[in-house]
Parts: structure tokens; sequence; C-alpha cells
């Protein structure tokens, strides 16, 4: 986050900023020590001003003497699936970054988890509003598409009732991830969600199909001024 830089004296959010950045260039000079030789001496000398030291003759970096808070990495990945499913749809649209736009909703059951993270997504984003909805709007918003070669093994003359059935709507969705359509349950691999048509030029489905990010497009005269 570049303002973590940019912001004025020197707190402690900004010295974590300064001391995550030279650690990943210092052991990033050490990797690509055998690569690119006199280039990482370089840049080592200018990190750490010692002549009498060279980054030929330091060890490998290993992984394991760094803490890995896992509950944030795992967070961060969602909110980076979040941005660049919203730099997709911008795209999509062909509106650029610079662009600012009302809101982003995310309807998803982790939106509690994501909220502190809304600045984040505001900023990368270009976003003026971040919502957060608890779970997804209903099944209606997903198409069902049918995996015709494992289902023909199983069905058979059925399949014709089964697409019908997925083309109205006549299906729903169960918790362990599985499909009842016309009684009949579907497993995982028989089948695919997507967006409906309705909503696909504004929405993207995340995480396994379990959250819903919905980018609001409307352009109004404020918006485009800025």
């Amino acid at each position: 986050n570049r303002d973590r830089f940019w912001t004025s004296g020197l707190n402690e959010d900004k010295k974590d900023a300064f001391d995550v950045l030279y650690t990943v260039i210092l052991n990033l000079t050490k990797i690509s020590a055998p690569l690119l030789p006199h280039l990482s001496e370089y840049i080592y000398q200018i990190l750490i001003k010692d002549q009498s030291k060279s980054v030929h003759l330091q060890l490998y970096p290993n992984h394991k003497e760094f803490s890995i808070d896992q509950a944030l990495v795992e967070e961060m990945d969602l909110v980076q699936e979040i941005c660049s499913a919203g730099h997709s749809l911008r795209n999509t649209k062909k509106i650029r970054i610079r662009q600012p736009l009302a809101s982003l909703t995310l309807y998803s059951q982790i939106s509690e988890i994501i909220k502190k993270y809304t600045s984040i997504i505001e900023d990368e984003l270009n976003i003026k509003k971040v919502n957060f909805k608890n779970k997804l709007p209903n099944d209606s918003i997903f198409a069902l598409v049918l995996n015709f070669k494992l289902l023909g093994k199983r069905f058979g003359s059925k399949v014709p009732k089964l697409l019908k059935a997925a083309k109205e709507g006549d299906w729903q969705k169960l918790k362990n991830n599985k499909i009842e359509i016309l009684s009949e349950i579907l497993e995982e691999d028989e089948y695919t969600l997507k967006i409906s048509d309705k909503l696909s030029q504004n929405s993207a489905l995340l995480i396994n199909n379990e959250a819903l990010l919905e980018l609001d497009f409307e352009m109004t005269d404020s918006l485009k001024l800025e």
C-alpha cells in the first residue's frame, strides 16, 4: 500500500512497511545472486553498507526462518481474488481504473473476515464504497450447466429431462456442494455453476462459487467529473 510509505512522519506502521520491504529485497538479492551476480552484489552492498561482506558468501534464504501468519496469508489471498475479479470486470466494460465507481457489493459468509480490508479494496479498485452481505442473494443468480459426458452414463434417457429442469431453474444446491434435481443428486464433477446472463456483465463468482462480487457501473455526473 503506497500510503504506508508516503505518510508524513515515521510512525510504527511506516517502520513496519519499510522493514518488510528491506527484508524482501535483501533476501531477493541472495536468491538472484547465482543468476545476476553483479546486480545482486550491487544492490546487496547498498542495503548492508559493508563492503567486507558479499552476497555470494551468504547462506541461501530458508523460509522456515520467517514466522508466517497463515491466517493473514489466507485472508490476503481472498482480498487478492476479490481485486482480481474487480479488475477483470472493469476490463470487460473497458472502464479504466482512473474512473471511480460508486460501489462494490460482496455477497458471502466470509464478509466479516474481509471487512477489515475494506480500505485496501477501495483503493485498489477505485471504489467509493464496499458493501457486505452475509449470504448470496438467491439461487436464481446461478445457471446450472450439466456435464453430459458423466450424466449420460448414469441417467441415460433421463438426461433431456434433467437438462430441461436445469434451464427452468428447477434445482437446488445442497450444503455439501451437491445438486438436487428431479429427486436426483449430482456430484460436484457432474455440473458447474455460472452466473446467469442477467448478472454476468456486472458480477463474478469467487471462492469456489461461495461468494458473489457485484460492481455498480452506473455513472453519475459527479463520478464522471472526478
